[in-house]
């Protein structure tokens, strides 16, 4: 999936959405650590940490995004400019609203101070 991403000229957003959102998905120790597990006052024991935390959306914004190139890149490839002509302000429209909520959401972490956001 790098390789496709990086043939695109989508290498450095792979890594920024991807990269790091693959250890959610395959796991990894500073996962476990971070999220899933609560050690004693030595560090030396764990135990479950079962309380749930909400996810970011940061990354589904900027995903969002990239969908919509690459969506274009799509069209494009297959129809030419007439097949993205045909889309051209649906996609725009999609970004626009993206661009709308991920301002919203920003403005609400503005009202909210360390751990709360």
């Amino acid at each position: 999936m790098r390789q496709k991403a990086e043939a695109v000229g989508f290498g450095e957003a792979y890594l920024a959405v991807f990269g790091g959102m693959s250890h959610n998905v395959h796991g990894s120790w500073q996962d476990l650590s971070q999220f899933h597990l609560e050690t004693d006052e030595n560090g030396a024991a764990f135990t479950p940490k079962l309380e749930w935390g909400r996810p970011r959306p940061q990354p589904l914004f900027a995903l969002g995004h990239l969908a919509l190139y690459a969506v274009a890149d799509f069209l494009t490839f297959i129809g030419g400019a007439a097949a993205m002509d045909h889309l051209c302000e649906q996609l725009r429209d999609l970004g626009a609203r993206i661009d709308s909520v991920d301002q919203a959401h920003e403005v609400y972490l503005s009202g909210k101070t360390w751990p709360a956001i």
